[in-house]
């Protein structure tokens, strides 16, 4: 989707669409896609995702700081 995002405001920005409106119209929705994943499974795994970006803070600096 970033790719089709600056394309579409490549597009906008040079005048080859008048306008969001003009693009939206061109838009069709080939599949829609929805969690369902339960709010408290969601906040389970968010809170282990947290522990190990705290966990890897630093990780690794002291060998490169050595190697410098």
């Amino acid at each position: 989707m970033t790719g089709i995002g600056a394309a579409i405001a490549a597009g906008l920005h040079a005048g080859f669409w008048p306008s969001i409106h003009e693009v939206e119209s061109k838009i069709k929705v080939d599949r829609v896609f929805e969690s369902t994943i339960t709010d408290e499974a969601r906040a389970r795994k968010y809170k282990r995702w947290m522990q190990a970006v705290e966990r890897s803070i630093g990780f690794g600096w002291d060998d490169f700081t050595e190697n410098e």
